[in-house]
């Protein structure tokens, strides 16, 4: 089989670099238009400066190096780009969509220039050399890649339900105690089953939180938590490592871990739920639920991780639901200390938080 030809971006791309322009946060005018950044969509304003299926690729940033989230990705429909990323569209030679997957995969650090801040000037960005097919295999390719990311977009879609329905559940059961309030009033609770209804009583008794359950008792978090509970690595070890970028502002899952060396930092088991306790990855909502390790092992992550665990009886998977609970979250956020900038949690102060333990 014979390879693609390689060529230059700049001999399959039409560059419209010229049409962007920035606007300062005090001047937007908030509306139905995206305002795209070098890492995808900022703010929505009340104009446009595109329309159609264009592709963005980021001129600047730190991710330029890391690839922590896309570089490159596509914007559609009518929007406005500001001067941190590039905008393109494929020429005669080259379809869009298949110039996003080519860039996506090719190596870019030879072309990137600044020593602090990585930059992919427009000169160099019309350098990069990718695989050129021909239309027909182009739209063969795209066909492929396509239809898997649609299928990854539906199921992210899909869990991104399913959890906003358990943290509802949460609330309702644990925070709200809706199940107990219908019985107390003679209905029966809704959403469930008879068996799962039996479960909760039908009275409240008075606590230090107000009213909860009868039979549960109010705990502060330090008492129903294990708060940083200790886990063996002999230091110089290869571990399992998760570093803070690779914790998601939405959802429990992680970016794929790396082996490393355990020096120093959090340390977990399955069942961990890991908060960030420093700004602002604590205020953006970087956290994780650790379901990625084998029985027994134990990996290692960011020293800015607080490791929670909840005790018996209450199910490890609490400890998650817990941390993304807006009040929680609130009272943490509520607990940082330190200069600006450089805040952090303090484990003293977050152990006040008060629980209900069925």
């Amino acid at each position: 089989m014979t390879a693609w030809p390689l060529s230059r971006l700049g001999d399959l791309t039409v560059n419209l670099d010229g049409r962007r322009r920035p606007v300062k946060e005090s001047e937007r005018q908030r509306g139905p238009y995206a305002y795209y950044g070098a890492s995808g969509v900022v703010d929505y304003v009340d104009g446009y400066l595109y329309e159609g299926e264009h592709l963005l690729i980021a001129e600047d940033g730190e991710n330029l190096r890391t690839r922590q989230t896309p570089y490159v990705f596509r914007a559609n429909g009518r929007f406005w780009v500001n001067n941190h990323a590039h905008v393109v569209i494929g020429n005669d030679r080259a379809t869009t969509r298949y110039l996003e997957y080519a860039l996506l995969a090719a190596d870019i650090n030879g072309f990137l220039s600044g020593a602090v801040m990585p930059k992919l000037t427009q000169a160099n960005l019309n350098k990069i050399e990718v695989p050129e097919p021909t239309l027909e295999q182009q739209d063969a390719i795209v066909g492929i890649l396509g239809s898997l990311d649609d299928k990854i977009e539906a199921l992210v879609e899909t869990n991104a339900t399913l959890e906003a329905i358990a943290q509802a559940l949460f609330k309702s059961w644990f925070v709200d105690f809706d199940p107990v309030r219908a019985k107390s009033e003679g209905r029966i609770p809704e959403g469930m089953d008879a068996a799962t209804a039996a479960l909760f009583p039908d009275t409240f008794q008075d606590s230090p939180l107000g009213p909860i359950p009868s039979g549960w008792r109010a705990e502060r978090l330090d008492a129903a938590y294990e708060i940083n509970p200790p886990r063996k690595l002999p230091k110089g070890s290869v571990a399992p490592h998760l570093d803070m970028a690779s914790a998601h502002t939405i959802g429990f899952g992680t970016e794929p871990l790396i082996e490393r060396p355990i020096v120093s930092g959090s340390k977990f088991i399955t069942g961990d739920t890991l908060l960030a306790k420093i700004t602002p990855c604590l205020e953006n909502g970087k956290t994780a639920y650790v379901d990625f390790l084998s029985t027994g092992q134990v990996g290692h992550g960011s020293t800015e991780f607080i490791v929670l665990r909840p005790k018996s009886p209450l199910p490890p998977f609490h400890g998650y639901l817990l941390t993304r609970h807006k009040p929680f979250r609130d009272h943490a956020i509520r607990c940082m200390s330190g200069t600006s900038g450089r805040q952090r949690v303090v484990n003293a102060a977050l152990s006040t938080y008060g629980l209900a333990i069925p």
